[in-house]
């Protein structure tokens, strides 16, 4: 299904990070805008059924995913962070493009780059200005060797297992399926020297007694406001590698996920958990991949209130990246390329640089509160809110009011029989309308709020 988030894309149509394309251009097209958002920061290329493009809809949409996931993995030198997915909804293939160094990226032995709504060929002094780039920009910890560590100290089916799927979504390319040598080579996460951090923190056994920052803490409070713990009813504190944190964080966040009754139909309701399952997933994969791994004083933090969850992770935002681009179009900037890499072979990853995106549209859609993220010195917080309790006010103007019919502020204060000052009945609108049991039309002092069909059960 198609999100907000694409389709906000979709419609601001071409831009320095966004190509369109007919699904009747050939691949060599396709792989040249590739080749230019890998080389330009990344981004997304979309193919197919689009808006102002008159092309039909893919004939085979699994073959064209599979075929691009090839072609890019084996023409494209070096092969850049990448998805292929595929968009029933407007028979549609987007390719998402990350920005994750080794410039210049190459395809057909030429550099290509974006600029603008254009994609070109690089000139001599745009291929030097990448190469600089290379060598002022600071080296990533994850690509730096594990020293000390070796092949003994590392999970090794877990290793071929990540390997393998990535190869069965030709998102890899193996030399050798039964060597772990040239497998870990193949993932950039090895050579005949050693190991690098990255494949320590994925698949290292034990890595917490080097790197006691990948610890990762959970913990359950009774009331919202308990930051002491005085009232603690569930925790664990856990070290491991990246993808068992991964597991064992899953299962805490299931356990401890409310339950609310949602209506299915018009006067049935069923039981479902508070918090989207895709939205926990993508929230505790965000912490792990881009938090800091350098410092000692790093880990990750899930704190599960009633009304609450957050997820605060050490370290900053992607280079270049600020709070107002998580709820707009942007490029994919992982902190942690390799790391996020070996995610989305696995198919933990559906897309990248629209996970903020995905989140916005998943809350929204059932009526809880925008999610909010807050970066400082500290590192990066991310919060999820669960469905608001409503004052009994609020209660007696949503049974009132029927299905459609719209309302003004001082027609709220009427309906609910109490004598509240107009700020705080525009307050409470605001939260029903967050909530879904309203809708905003107009501005200003013609606002109203209109009723929508969404079913209260007290």
């Amino acid at each position: 299904m198609i999100s907000d988030f694409l389709r906000r894309q979709i419609q601001a149509g071409r831009s320095s990070t966004l190509e369109l394309l007919s699904s009747s251009v050939g691949e060599k097209k396709i792989l040249e805008n590739v080749c230019a958002f890998a080389n330009s920061g990344g981004g997304t290329v979309l193919i197919g059924d689009m808006v102002s493009v008159p092309a039909g809809r893919i004939d085979d949409p699994k073959s064209l995913t599979l075929s691009l996931s090839s072609h890019i993995t084996t023409q494209l030198s070096p092969v850049p962070l990448f998805v292929v997915s595929y968009v029933d909804d407007i028979g549609a293939v987007t390719i998402d493009i990350s920005a994750s160094g080794n410039l210049p990226y190459t395809f057909d032995g030429r550099v290509f780059i974006r600029e603008g709504t254009t994609t070109r060929y690089a000139s001599g002094s745009d291929i030097s200005a990448m190469l600089d780039k290379n060598r002022t920009s600071p080296i990533y910890w994850e690509t730096q060797r594990a020293l000390g560590f070796g092949l003994k100290d590392l999970d090794i089916d877990r290793v071929f297992d990540v390997a393998h799927k990535g190869q069965s979504r030709n998102l890899v390319t193996l030399s050798d399926r039964t060597d772990i040598k040239k497998t870990l080579k193949d993932l950039r996460m090895g050579d005949e020297f050693g190991i690098s951090n990255a494949a320590f923190i994925l698949f290292g056994k034990a890595p917490e007694s080097v790197y006691p920052q990948v610890r990762v803490r959970g913990v359950v409070y009774r009331d919202d406001d308990d930051d002491n713990g005085e009232t603690l009813l569930d925790h664990f504190t856990f070290g491991g590698n990246a993808f068992e944190t991964f597991e064992i964080c899953e299962k805490f966040l299931s356990k401890h996920n409310p339950v609310r009754a949602r209506p299915i139909r018009k006067w049935t309701r069923e039981d479902q958990p508070m918090y989207p399952v895709k939205v926990l997933r993508e929230a505790l994969l965000n912490a792990i991949m881009h938090r800091d791994y350098s410092s000692q004083t790093g880990g990750i933090k899930i704190s599960i209130y009633p009304s609450r969850i957050e997820f605060w992770n050490f370290g900053s935002l992607p280079d270049g990246m600020t709070l107002a681009d998580l709820n707009g179009v942007h490029p994919s900037r992982p902190n942690n390329p390799h790391i996020t890499y070996a995610f989305l072979l696995c198919g933990y990853i559906d897309n990248l640089g629209r996970g903020a995106g995905m989140i916005l549209d998943q809350l929204r859609e059932l009526g809880l509160p925008n999610p909010e993220w807050v970066v400082d010195s500290n590192g990066v917080t991310l919060t999820l809110y669960g469905e608001q309790k409503l004052s009994e006010r609020q209660v007696r103007v949503i049974v009132s009011v029927k299905f459609g019919e719209s309302i003004t502020t001082m027609q709220y204060i009427e309906r609910s029989g109490s004598e509240i000052k107009e700020r705080q009945a525009r307050k409470d609108l605001k939260e029903l309308v967050e909530a879904g049991y309203f809708e905003l039309e107009g501005a200003g002092p013609s606002t109203r709020y209109r009723r929508t069909d969404k079913m209260y059960f007290s």
